[in-house]
């Protein structure tokens, strides 16, 4: 995200992140503290804000982001150009750096890009603007969008046996995935420092959202054993529809956040390895690489390494 100051932005974004920052008061967040307001702004210059509205139940819980976005789809508007976030706590002084949205967000955030057709600009700010940065969703994204022309691939001889051998699991995790909905079968396969795989597949529900990804399993199947030292994870996809098998697969902004979530527990920039089915397009990047300026436990002051088993 590029910094710059209050005084260089446009009227439209200066309009955006004040009403980012007046939506922060509207939050419900009776459990964590933590106020977000955001603000999206259309092509016809409609503004529509929110806040983050959690829940006992944690997961339900639905970020600011999000909830602007759907403010507009409720009115009617979908041609998103523009995102602004602005947050504050009531547990700690105020936030000197902007962060940026979640991965669950990016991850909305991108699919109004899609629909909008626009490369979608997100502006992040402190409440008193002292800090500001700007970016766009592709930028926060990266290989949502892929073209193999822009994309390093990585020949399956360079890699090593731990990457072999994460690549087999995750590629074999594929033939248990319950995909009834999309066809879309994704295996995943997690690392940990003492060599323990585990892998698992994705599980999808009528209910879609209620549809768990693959990377999500394996963590959970490797917190469920006790491990919590995450130093790798390896992904691959197949589809019913065979025009899409050789697509190197890539973790969602969801998924993205919950491996950020470990590395940070685990103290390791956790690597992430794609690979098409055919082991024909590997690609290889470190999760602070696939989820820049994130969100995560530091943003709550929040020390979860002491959180591993």
């Amino acid at each position: 995200m590029k910094t710059i100051s209050s005084e260089k932005l446009n009227s439209d974004q200066h309009s955006l992140i004040e009403a980012a920052i007046a939506a922060t008061d509207t939050a419900y967040v009776p459990y964590s503290g933590y106020h977000v307001g955001a603000a999206v702004l259309t092509r016809s210059g409609s503004v529509f804000a929110a806040s983050n509205v959690e829940n006992v139940a944690y997961g339900p819980t639905i970020c600011g982001e999000r909830m602007a976005i759907g403010k507009a789809n409720a009115s009617g508007a979908r041609d998103i150009v523009a995102i602004a976030i602005s947050s504050r706590s009531d547990k700690f002084e105020k936030t000197e750096i902007a962060c940026g949205p979640c991965g669950s967000c990016r991850q909305v955030i991108y699919e109004m890009a899609q629909v909008s057709g626009c490369d979608i600009e997100v502006i992040g700010s402190t409440i008193d603007k002292s800090h500001i940065a700007v970016s766009t969703i592709e930028q926060l994204l990266p290989l949502r969008k892929k073209t193999y022309t822009s994309v390093d691939l990585m020949s399956s001889e360079k890699l090593n046996s731990d990457q072999h051998s994460l690549i087999e699991a995750a590629i074999a995790a594929t033939d248990t995935a319950y995909v009834p909905y999309s066809g879309y079968h994704v295996g995943a396969a997690v690392l940990t420092r003492s060599g323990s795989v585990f892998a698992a597949s994705n599980v999808e529900n009528a209910a879609y959202g209620s549809t768990i990804c693959a990377e999500q399993m394996a963590i959970g199947k490797a917190n469920a054993s006790g491990a919590r030292d995450i130093v790798a994870i390896a992904i691959s996809s197949r589809s019913d529809n065979h025009e899409k098998n050789e697509i190197t697969a890539d973790p969602c902004g969801t998924c993205r956040q919950a491996i950020y979530e470990m590395a940070q527990v685990s103290g390791c920039n956790i690597e992430v390895i794609m690979s098409d089915k055919n082991k024909h397009n590997i690609v290889i990047k470190s999760i602070e690489q696939l989820l820049p300026y994130a969100f995560g436990p530091s943003q709550l002051h929040i020390d979860v390494v002491k959180g591993n088993l």
